[in-house]
């Protein structure tokens, strides 16, 4: 369920943030620019953030911390979409 709903949101904001610096009148060559960088930057980020924190967990707790970590990072973003 929450990964459908990360999927929608990734497309959601890709479509609505292209409308938008075309809107306010960036040219398509520096949209595609951001657009390119941005979720990869991010996307690194948050995989190694994540595989960081779960690795240190689970030596401290043990290898089911890490179905923890996922479930918790996982109700965080579904509540980060329903929330604001």
């Amino acid at each position: 369920m929450t990964m459908s709903c990360v999927s929608t949101a990734g497309y959601v904001w890709a479509y609505n943030a292209q409308i938008y610096y075309q809107d306010i009148g960036t040219d398509d060559e520096t949209i595609a620019w951001y657009m390119s960088w941005i979720p990869l930057v991010f996307g690194c980020v948050g995989v190694s953030l994540g595989g960081f924190i779960s690795d240190r967990i689970v030596q401290r707790v043990g290898p089911y911390a890490r179905l923890g970590v996922l479930i918790a990072s996982q109700v965080g973003f579904t509540l980060v979409l329903v929330l604001p």
